[in-house]
C-alpha cells in the first residue's frame, strides 16, 4: 500500500497535537536503545510510542498459551497504547518496510489516516530505556558467540544458560537451542515450596556448580517465554554478578532471526571459586523478614502484588499448594500483564510501564518490591 510522506516539521507538530500519534515500527531492541539496523542515532523520538513490525511477523510458536489469546495480544496493544481509527497516525522505520507492515495491520482494523516518516531524517534529540543492556537482542548474544566486539561486553569469560522449572532440560531444548546452552533448573537457586531463594552459601555452590564467577558475564532466556529466567537475572544480580543479560523475547527470537541451533545437552563446567562474598547487592532480593516490615507500615518500601486480580481479591489461591486465598496487606495491584510483554514476548514500552505504575498508585521516588504467589516477580 501507499503511504503519504511527512517531513520532520509535520512529525513535530504532530507530537503536540491530541489528534496525532507517532508510532515506532521498528524491531522492540531499536526502540529500547540497541542500534541493530545501522540506524544513525539510537533510541526513538520521544514521545512517540511503539507497534514493532515483528510482532505481526512473530510466528506463533508459544505452547504456555492458546493461539486465541496470542491474538489478543495485538488488540489489546492497541487498546493499551489508545490507537483508535480516528487518529491520524505517523509511521517510523529506518528500512522503508517496517512501516508498511504495520500500515497494512491497521488498515485491516479499519485504520485510514496512515503517514510514512523516515527516522533517518530525525535530527532531534532521542530517548532510550534506562538500563536496556538488561534485555538484549538475539543479535547481539550472535555477535558473542562468533567472537565480534559488541555494546556492553568487555571480551571475557561468558555463559548462555537457558532456564527452566524441570530438574533436567526439555525435549524442545534436546532438540535445538542457543548454541553453548546450559540448562540451570530453578530448583538449583529456589526451594519449594515457598521458591525462596536459597541460603547464601548454597547460592556459592551453586554458582560455582555453574562455572559462574563476579566476572562471568552470564546471558540468560527460556524455551519460550517464562519468568524463571528473570527471577535468576535478580538471583544472580544479588550475588555480585557483574553483567547480567536476558534475552529479550525467548528461544523464539533466536530461532526468529534465522540463527543456526545445536542439538543435545551441555554439561555445566565447574569453577573452584565465586570470587567474591555473598551477596554483593543484598537490597536485589527481599527477605521474608523485610516484607513483613512493609506489610505492618514499619517500612517506606512499597510491595507490589503481580498475581492476577482473582488471586489478589482471594476468589483463588491459583496454587494448589496455598490454601489461603486473599493477599498481603498494605500492598498494591499492578498486574496488568499487557505493560509487559509484547506479542513477540519482547519486554514492554518501559515508559507507558512506568505511567502504569503511576496510575496504580505506585510512588517512584521510593523502593518498589515485586511479587507474586511463587516467589520473586
Amino acid at each position: 500500500m501507499e503511504l503519504e510522506k511527512v517531513d520532520s516539521a509535520v512529525l513535530c507538530k504532530a507530537l503536540k497535537s491530541e489528534n496525532w500519534k507517532v508510532i515506532d515500527t521498528r524491531n522492540s531492541c531499536t526502540f529500547m536503545g540497541w542500534c541493530l539496523n545501522g540506524e544513525k542515532k539510537k533510541g526513538h523520538i520521544p514521545g512517540a510510542t511503539d507497534y514493532a513490525a515483528d510482532w505481526i511477523r512473530f510466528p506463533f510458536h508459544n505452547p504456555w498459551i492458546t493461539r486465541e489469546e496470542h491474538l489478543q495480544r495485538y488488540e489489546r496493544k492497541l487498546k493499551q497504547k489508545g490507537l483508535t481509527p480516528d487518529d491520524n497516525i505517523i509511521l517510523y522505520d529506518a528500512n522503508g518496510q517496517d512501516a508498511y507492515v504495520v500500515a497494512e495491520f491497521l488498515k485491516e482494523r479499519g485504520f485510514k489516516k496512515l503517514y510514512y516518516y523516515n527516522f533517518d531524517q530525525w535530527e532531534g534529540e532521542t530517548r532510550w530505556s534506562e538500563h536496556y543492556e538488561m534485555f538484549v537482542p538475539a543479535q547481539w548474544v550472535k555477535k558473542i558467540i562468533d567472537g565480534e566486539p559488541a555494546e556492553f561486553y568487555d571480551g571475557g569469560p561468558y555463559k548462555i544458560f537457558e532456564v527452566s522449572e524441570t530438574d533436567e532440560p526439555c525435549q524442545e531444548f534436546l532438540d535445538g537451542h542457543i548454541p553453548g546452552s546450559v540448562h540451570i533448573s530453578v530448583n538449583e537457586f529456589q526451594r519449594e515450596p515457598e521458591w525462596s531463594t536459597v541460603s547464601d552459601k548454597e547460592l556459592e555452590q551453586f554458582a560455582c556448580n555453574n562455572g559462574i564467577t563476579i566476572d562471568t558475564t552470564v546471558i540468560i532466556y527460556a524455551m519460550g517465554y517464562k519468568g524463571a529466567s528473570q527471577v535468576l537475572a535478580s538471583v544472580l544480580r544479588y550475588m555480585g554478578v557483574k553483567n547480567v543479560h536476558c534475552i529479550n523475547g525467548s528461544s523464539y527470537s533466536w530461532v526468529f532471526q534465522g540463527y543456526e541451533s545445536e542439538k543435545g545437552n551441555n554439561p555445566k563446567q565447574p569453577v573452584e571459586s565465586f570470587g567474591a562474598q555473598i551477596p554483593q547487592k543484598p537490597r536485589e532480593i527481599v527477605k521474608i523478614e523485610e516484607a513483613r516490615l512493609i506489610t505492618e507500615k514499619k517500612s517506606e518500601d512499597q510491595l507490589v502484588d503481580m498475581r492476577p486480580w482473582e488471586q489478589f481479591t482471594g476468589e483463588t489461591s491459583g496454587y494448589p499448594y496455598i490454601p489461603k486465598g486473599g493477599r498481603l496487606a498494605n500492598t498494591i495491584w499492578c498486574a496488568e500483564k499487557y505493560y509487559y510483554l509484547n506479542p513477540d514476548e519482547t519486554i514492554g514500552n518501559a515508559e507507558e510501564m512506568l505511567e502504569h505504575w503511576k496510575s496504580c498508585g505506585i510512588d517512584l521516588e521510593k523502593r518498589v518490591v515485586f511479587f507474586c504467589g511463587s516467589g520473586a516477580w
